[in-house]
């Protein structure tokens, strides 16, 4: 079989979890006797064409580097012309078996048999988050309801939102016609891959669906990171920004006892307290020393995270997890079986913190649930199983 994936951004250009997702699909295909092909976007210090562990990754698109960047963005809006040209001069000379999009925003019309992940809200939401007025979960768009989300929200995905956009009809414009087109383009796919259940309950009912996690690759820390506590520890991993409901986390964890709390992410340059230590930008290499060493992880997510890759390490490391009933958060998290899933306040945070502190009986029952939750539903040859039965079904 002859697959073509499809990504706009590809390593080593990562801006998240998509693009290493994108990466471990192409290797483990390949390692299961799959060529795999990889049609991607081209910037200066690559190279057009390589072949890496078995496969072809050909760099022909032309796009934005940066999608936090207003020109940028603009130039990401004809990139699907380009694939349409691309897909049909490679085709011409591999006759491939499948196309797989895997970024929702890459997804075109082909005559070949048609797959695409959809990992994210870029086909729901104009907004793409998902996340109305950032207060709850939204549960459909209209053009009246969209202007006044957009005017009382500081974010527009996952990054805060430019005042030319907040303030600027026209980009509402744009933007809303950008989120009608992506949501029609579901239906130039035969089929959809969906991460969760809630992706799935958003997508349309007559599109052929599976539901597959994406592959984690998962191993020991090269470079460890120690948590200097002899007391309870509280693992947080992501960025500062609202969504991610760290805010919510510090003001819970001032009514928690003996206890440390180590936040590990993006951009966060605070000056430690007695019981929180910032951690900063952790490398990837780090991560898995942290998880191990944690007590617990808390998932305090604001906004509904489609699957949280946080989530998943936690599993493999046997944490138990206290996360919000939010997004994919239920995929991971089974209340009362290795962890908790609790309404977004403080009061909620609180208490099954301190219970779990409290309580080790209970911790090493939600440690055991979570290695056995991860074996049962994430682990990586169970995954890529899935997938080539579904391309081949």
């Amino acid at each position: 079989m002859k697959v073509l994936l499809v990504s706009e951004y590809f390593p080593p250009i990562i801006h998240g979890g998509g693009e290493i997702s994108a990466s471990l699909l192409a290797k483990e295909l390949s390692k299961n006797k799959i060529e795999v092909h990889v049609l991607t976007s081209f910037f200066n210090g690559l190279k057009h064409f390589e072949i890496i562990d078995n496969v072809k990754i050909y760099r022909k698109l032309k796009t934005g580097k940066n999608p936090k960047i207003l020109i940028d963005n603009v130039k990401r809006r004809f990139i699907k012309n380009q694939i349409k040209k691309e897909i049909k001069k490679l085709d011409i000379i591999e006759n491939y078996d499948l196309i797989h999009f895997l970024n929702t925003t890459t997804i075109v019309k082909t005559k070949k048999k048609s797959y695409a992940t959809i990992n994210g809200y870029t086909n729901f939401c104009p907004k793409r988050n998902l996340w109305y007025k950032e207060k709850k979960t939204c549960s459909g768009c209209n053009p009246i309801k969209y202007v006044s989300c957009i005017t009382s929200s500081t974010y527009i995905g996952k990054m805060k939102m430019p005042f030319y956009i907040k303030f600027n009809p026209f980009a509402w414009f744009f933007s809303y016609y950008d989120y009608i087109k992506n949501k029609n383009a579901l239906n130039n796919v035969n089929r959809l891959i969906v991460l969760s259940d809630f992706i799935d309950s958003l997508a349309k009912k007559n599109i052929y669906k599976s539901k597959i996690p994406n592959i984690m690759e998962l191993s020991k820390s090269k470079k460890k990171i120690k948590l200097s506590s002899k007391k309870f520890k509280v693992l947080f991993v992501g960025g500062l920004e609202k969504h991610k409901g760290l805010n919510l986390l510090l003001d819970a964890f001032k009514k928690i006892k003996n206890a440390d709390l180590f936040i590990a992410g993006n951009k966060i340059n605070k000056k430690n307290t007695s019981n929180i230590f910032y951690l900063g930008n952790v490398n990837y290499d780090s991560m898995s020393s942290l998880f191990s060493q944690a007590d617990i992880v808390v998932i305090p997510s604001l906004w509904p995270e489609p699957l949280s890759r946080v989530m998943i390490e936690s599993l493999y490391h046997g944490c138990p997890i206290i996360a919000t009933y939010v997004g994919g958060n239920p995929e991971g998290v089974k209340n009362n079986v290795n962890g908790f899933l609790i309404e977004s306040s403080k009061n909620n945070l609180s208490t099954k913190l301190q219970l779990l502190i409290d309580n080790k009986k209970l911790r090493d029952k939600f440690s055991k649930e979570s290695k056995k939750l991860y074996k049962e539903k994430f682990d990586k040859n169970k995954v890529i199983k899935q997938i080539i039965k579904y391309y081949k079904n």
